[in-house]
């Protein structure tokens, strides 16, 4: 049997973790509804279940998601093409260790003030 990969455990670990996973996504879906235009940017994105899941519901959020793994990311950009939300999600190939990419430090949180 070939050796696990990461992105394959991630699937896993994404189909046990199913119903803690809908709840995050829920939450941020809820904060998205604060206020008209946000970003939410994933660190570790994996597969991009955060991202995929918000950009579905919501389509006035923009999803970032940023991972280390170039598999993943490749695996990313393939939902996200045959899902068409090019628009509304962004996948990126980046080692968090050395630092996030200068022009991804800046996020907007959702707050309660106009």
């Amino acid at each position: 049997m070939p050796e696990q990969t990461w992105c394959d455990w991630l699937q896993n670990t994404d189909k046990e973790h199913k119903e803690e996973l809908d709840n995050i996504a829920k939450s941020l879906i809820f904060l998205a509804n604060l206020k008209e235009h946000i970003t939410v940017l994933d660190l570790g994105t994996g597969l991009g279940r955060m991202p995929f899941e918000i950009s579905k519901k919501k389509k006035n959020v923009k999803s970032i998601g940023i991972d280390q793994d170039e598999n993943c990311i490749k695996e990313c950009l393939k939902k996200q093409k045959q899902e068409y939300l090019e628009d509304c999600t962004e996948f990126i190939h980046a080692d968090l260790d050395n630092g996030i990419p200068v022009s991804y430090t800046h996020l907007t949180l959702p707050t309660n003030r106009e």
